[in-house]
């Protein structure tokens, strides 16, 4: 199974995650990108750590939010 993590804090369960998957306990697991809102979050260090891609998007570029109109869609 492919796993995306989404983050924008320390990284402590991501960690874990990433723990399990390199010890074998989350078996047919791979974590393919860590994704955040959040620049300076340390989980992005920790992804690329474990050699996964690590990803920021910008929460304010337009489209990044739903609108009123399209979140009752």
């Amino acid at each position: 199974m492919k796993l995306a993590i989404l983050a924008s804090g320390k990284g402590s369960n991501a960690r874990a995650i990433f723990e399990q998957v390199k010890t074998g306990k989350l078996k047919g697991v791979e974590i393919e990108i860590v994704v955040s809102d959040n620049a300076d979050a340390p989980v992005l260090d920790i992804a690329r750590e474990f050699g996964v891609r690590a990803i920021w998007l910008d929460p304010m570029r337009p489209g990044a939010r739903f609108t009123p109109e399209s979140e009752g869609a």
